[in-house]
């Protein structure tokens, strides 16, 4: 069942509820004794203009809580987005951001099944069962970072980016070859560790020194971010930041918008926009979230996030792509609905 209902571009529609999107941060914290929270929720409570959609990436945060405390310790996460989203669900399916009319408790019942057997996956069981084509996984695959393959481009890349080329080493193995099964075990492997070790962080870090990356300027109230990137792009022969941007994912050609904006804010903090911090207890699967809680915000008409760096790249990917959502903190949504 679809409960698909129209945007609203001006908020003295009355008659059309607004879809404010919180991210978990904060819809976790509605009804809570603090002064900026009372005031929130005695806003948001009026169910006749605002309506608070959760999303998937709702699912995702509530179900990091479930791992730890099990079914008790989410069952008033879920009855709170129940009560404030009035079953209002947007997920991304079949290539598109769609609103369903689901309810929070069969919406995280669904994903538990789903992916129940998930984190039991080994690769080792995987190659017993391919036992079969063992002969085509111990196939030597040519290291594209290999001197003898290209000596030019080898030689090109390694003076250019010498530091992300020793990064990517790390996946593709040795300078020399490497079997299928070493590449899968690798991918594989990076798969599983990438959302909690610093390979993430490297990977930034190579990347902006061997490009050059200025995160004082971008980051520094004076200057326009979106004006900083547009002269990074171009300082590398790129037409504007957006371009830069559509080049590097040029070899998807589907992508559909969900995953695109999602990628713009991975992208974004490569060029040190809001660079974020992974330590222990906020990994890359807690930062991929947030850019997942900005995608399914595009859908709404008022998107509030406390996160500083989040909102950042939330702000500038709305910009390019024509979003028209209004963009708070909690403290400046209050202010904003006091005075309006």
């Amino acid at each position: 069942m679809y409960n698909k209902i129209p945007r609203t571009g001006d908020f003295n529609l009355e008659l059309i509820m607004i879809r404010v999107y919180l991210d978990w941060a904060i819809y976790s914290r509605l009804e809570s004794n603090t002064e900026n929270y009372k005031k929130l929720t005695n806003i948001l409570k009026n169910d006749s203009k605002y309506i608070l959609p959760y999303s998937h990436a709702h699912i995702l945060d509530i179900y990091k809580s479930y791992l730890k405390e099990g079914e008790d310790g989410i069952s008033g996460h879920l009855n709170k987005i129940q009560k404030y989203s009035k079953s209002l669900f947007i997920t991304n399916r079949n290539d598109k951001i769609e609103f369903l009319n689901l309810e929070a408790k069969e919406a995280m019942n669904q994903y538990l099944d789903a992916n129940k057997n998930i984190d039991s996956i080994d690769f080792e069981n995987i190659l017993e069962s391919l036992k079969g084509i063992l002969p085509i996984m111990n196939l030597q695959l040519p290291n594209p970072w290999s001197i003898e393959n290209d000596k030019t481009f080898y030689e090109d890349s390694l003076k250019k980016y010498p530091n992300t080329l020793e990064q990517s080493k790390k996946l593709l193995g040795n300078d020399q070859t490497i079997s299928m099964t070493d590449f899968f075990r690798n991918l594989f492997n990076l798969s599983k560790t990438i959302l909690s070790d610093n390979s993430y962080i490297d990977a930034r870090t190579a990347y902006q020194k061997d490009l050059k990356v200025n995160t004082g300027r971008l980051n520094d109230k004076r200057f326009d971010s979106l004006e900083v990137l547009n002269e990074f792009a171009v300082k590398n022969g790129q037409e504007s930041f957006l371009h830069y941007f559509d080049k590097f994912i040029g070899n998807e050609k589907n992508i559909n918008f969900f995953t695109k904006i999602i990628k713009l804010c991975s992208f974004l903090d490569f060029q040190g926009v809001g660079v974020e911090t992974v330590k222990i207890g906020h990994h890359l699967d807690n930062i991929i979230s947030d850019y997942n809680h900005v995608a399914f915000a595009s859908t709404c008409d008022i998107f509030v996030i406390d996160d500083k760096k989040t909102r950042e790249k939330a702000k500038i990917a709305f910009e390019l792509f024509n979003i028209n959502i209004k963009i708070f903190n909690v403290s400046d949504f209050i202010t904003y609905i006091e005075n309006n």
